[in-house]
């Protein structure tokens, strides 16, 4: 990728920006990212193994679901 920030977009109203790589005071790495998402869009079902996600909503609602439990939104 090389250099921050840096931009993607899926064409399906969805937009990822990459704003760079920083170490908490835990030591561990954490990828900083914003993503807009259109009404209606964004990405699909998928799996962490490995990493952990945290998202903070500023503006509507998300949708999400944990494995084997109902469809929620925040």
């Amino acid at each position: 990728m090389g250099s921050y920030p840096h931009v993607i977009e899926n064409g399906g109203g969805e937009r990822l920006t990459f704003l760079g790589v920083r170490r908490g005071e835990d030591g561990q790495g954490y990828l900083d990212v914003t993503n807009e998402v259109k009404p209606g869009s964004g990405p699909p079902f998928h799996v962490h193994y490995l990493q952990q996600e945290t998202i903070t909503v500023t503006e509507g609602r998300v949708g999400y679901q944990v494995l084997g439990g109902p469809e929620q939104f925040a």
